[in-house]
């Protein structure tokens, strides 16, 4: 119960790395917020199977990407849990737009709004909770895509590079009681590459060297140890989860 007592915010957390969290979070001791922007029934769902394997946890709908709906969520958090010990900061979303020159203003503000703006807004919303009750963990998640120049989206790539910087940004300026750590992640079997071709796939194995796509699980198990005592003694850190495609990728 590496998590007894504790406050969880999961955002983005109605199917994927974000439910697999949630879960277990659930399973070591958190009450667990489940955020999520449209799915309402998936992230239900999430909570029912929180509730039926004995954990707490709530599902609040917010768009990390607007401030009242942030603030809101919080609130909704403090009034059902008391306190927030733990953000990860988990939603982002991306649209295939290979070719640099062809992403367009819209396309761009949504890229950083969400997977960039949203960490922001939510960290410091909840950072003068974490301060008054004396500690807590921030992770955000971040993709190699961003130090590799590769991917489907130049702005998405963009966007999760700015994650590592506002990750050393606010453990300088939070510690010592609060800890903000980043997690970069290479390809996850998760809804978002649900529409791979075959032979995309095959292709894209053969650059890991672990040789498969990570599970959900694999990366909550992280985001796990960042979030409890396990590391006590790290901040400011981006820890890498990619099968090993850092190292043999172009």
């Amino acid at each position: 119960m590496k998590l007894s007592g504790k406050v969880a915010i999961i955002t983005g957390a109605s199917s994927g790395i974000g439910a697999a969290a949630a879960k277990l979070f659930a399973s070591e001791g958190a009450r667990v917020v489940v955020n999520y922007s449209r799915s309402e029934a998936k992230a239900s769902e999430v909570v029912r199977d929180i509730r039926e394997s004995g954990g707490e946890a709530i599902a609040i709908r917010a768009d990390v990407s607007k401030p009242d709906e942030v603030d809101s969520m919080v609130k909704s958090c403090l009034e059902s849990f008391g306190g927030i010990d733990v953000l990860v900061n988990n939603a982002g979303r991306i649209e295939r737009i290979p070719d640099p020159l062809e992403i367009d203003d819209a396309a761009w503000r949504s890229m950083l709004d969400v997977n960039l703006k949203g960490a922001f807004l939510c960290s410091r919303a909840v950072a003068p909770i974490m301060l008054e009750r004396g500690g807590g963990s921030i992770i955000n998640v971040s993709s190699i895509n961003n130090v590799m120049g590769t991917g489907s989206n130049m702005a998405y790539g963009f966007a999760k590079a700015g994650q590592i910087v506002l990750t050393r940004w606010l453990a300088r300026r939070l510690a010592p009681k609060i800890r903000v750590n980043c997690i970069a992640l290479g390809i996850i079997e998760t809804p978002m590459i649900a529409d791979m071709p075959e032979q995309r796939r095959a292709e894209r194995k053969r650059d890991i060297l672990l040789g498969r796509f990570g599970r959900p699980e694999e990366v909550a198990r992280v985001m796990l140890f960042l979030a409890s005592e396990d590391s006590s003694f790290i901040t400011g850190q981006t820890i890498i989860v990619d099968g090993g495609q850092f190292l043999i990728s172009p």
